[in-house]
């Protein structure tokens, strides 16, 4: 039974290290300015975080079916852990570890852009006299025609 559930790792450390891939190929989208290809990039993460939703609660159950344990520091805790169960799960926690980093990465980097997204469209909606140049359907609008300094 222990070979089904370092065989479940494995699947799930496999699926970790797709999702840090769909990360990456989204941060590269994100520099290069390909937005077209995130919409495909975000939904193909979903589905990875689904996939890995699934295989982790399966993999809980074969633990709990072997009385193996997740306890401090995130080690296995059990009578009878194997040793190739404990090297597929140090794997598999270090796979998260890398996982949980990316996507702290790649939401800083998200976060970035659209903070310069919106410093820009500020930018463009505004000028000196606070009067807006751009519209949020993008085109110009006439500012204040001003006031005349000639009086009579």
């Amino acid at each position: 039974m222990s070979q089904a559930l370092i065989a479940s790792m494995q699947h799930e450390t496999q699926a970790i290290a797709a999702f840090v891939d769909a990360l990456q190929q989204e941060r590269n989208a994100i520099r290069t300015g390909d937005f077209q290809s995130l919409g495909e990039l975000v939904q193909h993460k979903q589905e990875l975080a689904q996939q890995i939703a699934q295989l982790g609660t399966a993999r809980q159950a074969q633990m709990a079916a072997l009385g193996i344990r997740v306890g401090g520091g995130r080690q296995l805790v059990g009578l009878h852990i194997d040793e190739g169960v404990a090297t597929a799960w140090r794997t598999l926690v270090l796979t998260a570890r890398g996982a949980a980093e990316a996507n702290a990465l790649s939401g800083a980097v998200v976060s970035a852009h659209l903070e310069y997204t919106q410093d820009a469209l500020q930018t463009l909606r505004q000028r000196g006299d606070t009067a807006t140049v751009y519209g949020r359907n993008g085109r110009a609008q006439a500012g204040p025609r001003g006031v005349s300094l000639a009086s009579g």
